[in-house]
């Protein structure tokens, strides 16, 4: 076969071969991921140039039926349809695709020639992407957008670009690791950290407290997925597998939704801020010195904690006793029965209790712990107690 010969059975393949993706691409039979990977395996046949040729064509086939169906939809479909993302920092943001186009602009500008991507392809995966984001019925994070960005480049085999693309994102975010908080506590101070309201709805992110424990929660969060916790389970909390709570308090050596211990403390003492607090000597007080204890549990753990009623009973009988030798004193002039005396201590004694399980209810409700929040408590008894 001389070169004349060889040169016009090229020729006449490729002008086949586009014949035959034109056709069956118009007819929905393939998508243009799979045209390309077609070509690829007849790059050996026609050689690298006419493969180059061929995909641009393939390209530019794609871009024009692109933009008919995209002439075609309505304002109510996924593509226009608005929808919210959330940034790195936390914040929930509008999505905007422009990002998007210019990112992969500059990554394409990048790759030989041969490897770009024509404009109509460039903004056929931006679409594919949009409708894939749109479609998710929540706010995806951008590490999620990316990572479709990249598997769309890869599905449509723009290997070099692909490599770019991903060659700059963890560029990125190297720049990022040198400073990882300040974003987010910058949002948190302006209230605009979506991720962190989602996170504990029991607090008010507006007031200072919870805005300082916020702030120290950012740290924490950021040595947790660094350096305390393996890759792959930051990993599966990234892509929404699992989802790891409190990282904004595990860099600390703390508890965690404690069992109170009341009783010991209130038989034997205990010490708060520094002072030491003896043994109740009525239940008032045991109830008194229970709510501060409860206040200095939540201020140095996280989660809620319990607190059995049993182990304020033993402090009735002592509130009794004491009540029943005042009121034998007030009455001992006017000769009064043991019975009468009984009557008006018990008496006195279911106000004593009155009060101090009120002190317990309001104390717990209207306290503000060091974390910005009113103590999250179960107080229970047992039925066999």
């Amino acid at each position: 076969m001389t070169a004349l010969e060889y040169k016009a059975k090229k020729r006449l393949l490729t002008l086949v071969a586009i014949s035959f993706f034109y056709t069956i691409f118009c007819a929905h039979i393939l998508d243009f991921t799979t045209i390309y990977g077609i070509i690829d395996k007849l790059s050996l046949k026609i050689g690298h140039n006419m493969l180059c040729n061929l995909k641009g064509i393939a390209q530019d086939i794609v871009m024009n039926k692109h933009n008919n169906v995209r002439k075609n939809r309505t304002l109510g479909q996924a593509e226009m349809k608005e929808f919210k993302i959330i940034k790195r920092s936390g914040e929930e943001v509008a999505f905007d695709r422009e990002k998007i186009v210019n990112a992969l602009k500059k990554a394409n500008k990048e790759v030989a020639e041969r490897d770009r991507l024509s404009e109509g392809a460039l903004y056929a995966i931006v679409d594919v992407v949009t409708e894939q984001c749109a479609s998710l019925g929540r706010a995806p994070h951008v590490e999620e957008i990316q990572d479709m960005v990249e598997n769309r480049l890869m599905a449509t085999l723009c290997f070099a670009l692909a490599r770019k693309y991903i060659t700059y994102r963890y560029n990125r975010a190297l720049v990022r690791r040198v400073n990882t908080t300040d974003a987010q506590i910058l949002s948190l101070i302006e209230c605009n950290n979506e991720e962190v309201k989602q996170e504990n709805s029991n607090k008010n992110p507006t007031v200072n407290s919870v805005q300082r424990d916020y702030m120290a929660g950012e740290v924490s969060k950021d040595l947790t997925r660094r350096i305390l916790l393996p890759d792959d389970i930051v990993a599966a909390h990234d892509q929404g597998l699992i989802h790891f709570h409190d990282a904004d308090y595990f860099a600390q050596h703390m508890h965690n939704c404690d069992l109170v211990n009341l009783e010991d403390m209130l038989q034997n003492g205990t010490v708060i801020s520094g002072t030491l607090i003896e043994k109740p000597h009525s239940f008032s007080t045991a109830c008194n010195i229970a709510t501060q204890i409860i206040a200095q549990v939540a201020s140095n753990q996280y989660g809620g904690q319990s607190i059995s009623l049993t182990h304020l009973a033993p402090f009735v009988d002592i509130s009794r006793k004491k009540i029943r030798k005042e009121v034998a004193e007030e009455l001992a002039s006017l000769n009064v029965t043991e019975e009468h005396i009984a009557e008006i201590a018990e008496k006195r004694l279911r106000d004593e209790i009155r009060r101090g399980i009120q002190t317990i209810q309001y104390q717990v409700v209207t306290l503000l712990t060091t974390n910005g929040q009113a103590p999250f408590v179960t107080v229970f008894m047992y039925l066999n107690e």
